[in-house]
């Protein structure tokens, strides 16, 4: 990760590059609940600096809820594993990079640009949930 990262900036024109590290991936279809340890790094093509860092233990719940009663436990059960089970690697991830980077500040190209100043970031590192 400390190699010269200018060649983005040279080929593409990128102000800085992301960089996604997962560290950790399992999936529990009993329980609904993929699992996604992730590191995020934002450096500076111009300098290698590092400029967002970001670590994080993502649960994706992928749990199904198809009533109560005993057949409705089961129905969930089944469901649930199904759904786990087929739940793509890609939707997941596209998940986790949505709530760890949520409250990254935007880039000169929003129009939310210089309004997110007064805007607490999160912790460096999270445990979360999402849906």
């Amino acid at each position: 990760m400390e190699n010269d990262i200018n060649i983005f900036k040279k080929v593409l024109g990128a102000d800085a590059a992301m960089f996604t590290i997962i560290k950790s991936w399992s999936r529990k279809t009993v329980t609904g609940k993929l699992t996604v340890g992730v590191e995020y790094i934002l450096r500076s093509t111009s300098t290698g600096e590092t400029l967002y860092h970001r670590e994080g233990l993502i649960n994706v719940d992928t749990s199904v809820n198809a009533g109560g009663g005993l057949l409705g436990t089961v129905v969930s059960m089944a469901a649930t594993a199904l759904n786990t089970a087929m739940t793509d690697k890609v939707v997941a991830g596209r998940k986790c990079n949505a709530f760890v980077l949520s409250d990254m500040p935007v880039g000169k190209y929003s129009p939310d640009y210089g309004k997110d100043q007064n805007l607490e970031a999160g912790k460096s590192y999270i445990k979360a949930t999402v849906k």
